[in-house]
This record gives C-alpha cells, sequence and structure tokens, in this order.
C-alpha cells in the first residue's frame, strides 16, 4: 500500500481523489492550510509519504486585484518550496511529486499538446509558468516529477458543474460568453483514474495535460448539458456579465482552450468519457436528477 499526502487536500480535487482512490491500493493523509502551518506534524507527513500529491493554490474565480494577484502566485510558489526545502533537510529524496498546474499556460484558439512551443502570454499563462519553474527548479530532489496541467473538472458536486446544475435543472440553462469558445474538460472519473494510472505505471513524461481527448464548444455543451434535464436552453449570457461580476478574473471562465492529452494517450490511458456526449449520457441513465 502507497503512502499518499494531500497538501491543498479540502479542495474540489482533494476531495474527489480522497473520495475515489481505492483504499486498497492508498493510505491517504490530507494536509489542509491549518495542518501546512504546523511544521512538525508536515515533516513527519512527508517522511511518511510515498507520493506527494500538491494541490494548494488560492482560488482563481475570486476577482483579481493587485493585491490577490500576489496571493495566486504565493499561494502555489511557496508550498512547493517549503515541501522542497523539508525534503532537502531530511535528505529523504525517494518522494514522488505529483503537481497541480493548469491549461491556462495555452494560448486562446490554438490547438495545443504538452510539446507546444507557443504558449499564453496573459497573467494566466504567467501565473501557470511560474508555477511550473518553482516545481522544476526543485525536480531533482524527488525520484519523479508530474506536472498536471488541469483542464475543467466535471463533477456535479463541485466545481464548474455544481454552479451551473440549479439553473439548467430548472430550465434556466445559459450559453455563456462567446458562444464557439472550446472547454477543454475531463470527468471526475477520468481525472481520478489517470492520477491513479501516473502513480501506478510512472510513465515518462513530465507534463500531462488532464482533458479528454475531445474538447466541446460553449454552444454544444449549453445544449447537451439542458438534454440532461429535459429541458430547454433558453439565455445568453454575454461575456460582459462575466467581466462585469468577475473583473479580469472572466478570462479565466472565458478563455477558449483547444487543448489535447498527448502524454496520458501516448503512455497508454484509456479515457471512459472520452467525449462529452459519453459524459452526459452517463449523467442521463445513471445518475438520478
Amino acid at each position: 500500500m502507497l503512502n499518499l499526502l494531500l497538501v491543498g487536500g479540502s479542495g474540489f480535487i482533494g476531495k474527489l481523489l480522497l473520495n475515489n482512490l481505492n483504499s486498497d491500493s492508498y493510505s491517504i493523509q490530507v494536509v489542509g492550510r491549518k495542518e501546512f502551518a504546523n511544521e512538525e506534524l508536515l515533516r513527519l507527513a512527508i517522511v511518511k509519504a510515498d507520493v506527494i500529491i500538491n494541490l494548494a493554490g488560492a482560488s482563481i474565480t475570486k476577482r483579481w486585484t493587485k493585491v490577490y494577484k500576489m496571493v495566486l502566485l504565493s499561494s502555489r510558489i511557496e508550498p512547493i518550496n517549503r515541501i522542497a526545502s523539508i525534503i532537502k533537510d531530511l535528505q529523504c529524496y525517494n518522494k514522488i511529486l505529483i503537481n497541480a498546474s493548469a491549461i491556462g499556460v495555452y494560448p486562446e484558439n490554438l490547438a495545443s499538446s504538452e510539446e507546444s512551443t507557443q504558449l499564453g502570454n496573459d497573467f494566466m499563462a504567467n501565473l501557470v509558468l511560474q508555477w511550473e519553474n518553482a516545481v522544476l527548479n526543485n525536480k531533482d530532489l524527488f525520484a519523479a516529477v508530474y506536472i498536471l496541467r488541469f483542464g475543467v473538472v466535471f463533477d456535479e458536486s463541485g466545481g464548474f458543474l455544481a454552479k451551473l446544475k440549479p439553473s439548467f435543472r430548472f430550465g434556466l440553462g445559459a450559453v455563456f460568453g462567446n458562444k464557439n469558445a472550446y472547454i477543454s474538460f475531463i470527468s471526475s472519473y477520468d481525472l481520478v483514474s489517470a492520477i491513479d494510472f501516473i502513480i501506478k505505471n510512472k510513465p515518462s513524461y513530465l507534463i500531462y495535460n488532464l482533458v479528454a481527448p475531445l474538447p466541446i464548444t460553449v454552444k454544444v455543451f449549453a445544449n447537451l448539458y439542458a438534454q440532461r434535464f429535459h429541458m430547454p436552453r433558453l439565455f445568453y449570457f454575454p461575456s460582459w456579465v462575466f467581466k462585469w461580476i468577475f473583473g479580469e478574473a472572466a478570462q479565466a471562465l472565458l478563455s477558449s482552450k483547444i487543448v489535447y492529452p498527448v502524454s496520458l494517450l501516448e503512455s497508454g490511458f484509456i479515457f471512459k468519457y472520452g467525449s462529452f456526449d459519453s459524459y452526459i449520457n452517463y449523467l442521463k441513465n445513471v445518475r438520478k436528477v
């Protein structure tokens, strides 16, 4: 049985891993903000861990003031540096590090994979690059390092779908922003399975896009998700509504990303929900509304 340490594990993705990873394969310890501040507890947890999954980072959906931009950066870089410092101090270099990242590093409307050299140049892309550089600067302290660039995670218990579900359920679902923008998504099932696959198979790539092979447009998403509740899709919310509510942070919600999971596919990972059609059929046929 492998010992997993979830840093920042009290968030949406951390809870998905905690609730869905096979308990026969893993013993999981969660370190949230409170526990992370306890030096003794953190050192003991790191010593015990075989795999460290670092998900720490402040939410990107809050308004990006100048001060909050600094929080977004520091909340991602400081935990990596602190973990690395403890590893170096204890000289326990046998750990595997799996570190969260985001597809926000890629440019708008350009088909991208892990091998892409053309990256975005906005705040989000620069944030991700600094985040990943902090990992790469400490790469030699770990037995293996994997950087996971998360797309939009679909699960009705939290995240993107949980926020939209009430309006769609009552026939108030809407197309938002640019109807032709792309959403590069991954189901929660495939996200957990992909992380399990990486831990157990130790594939050779450094960076993995955790997205399904088939991105979907906002318009198609809204129409199909409305069908999940047997309701019409009635409204359209223009981009300015999101920008008025979220300010600059709206770019993370409205961005059009066409991203492909080449590293996962070439490593032999098989998606259960590789298309949004298959995921919607699952929701309609298996889950109760």
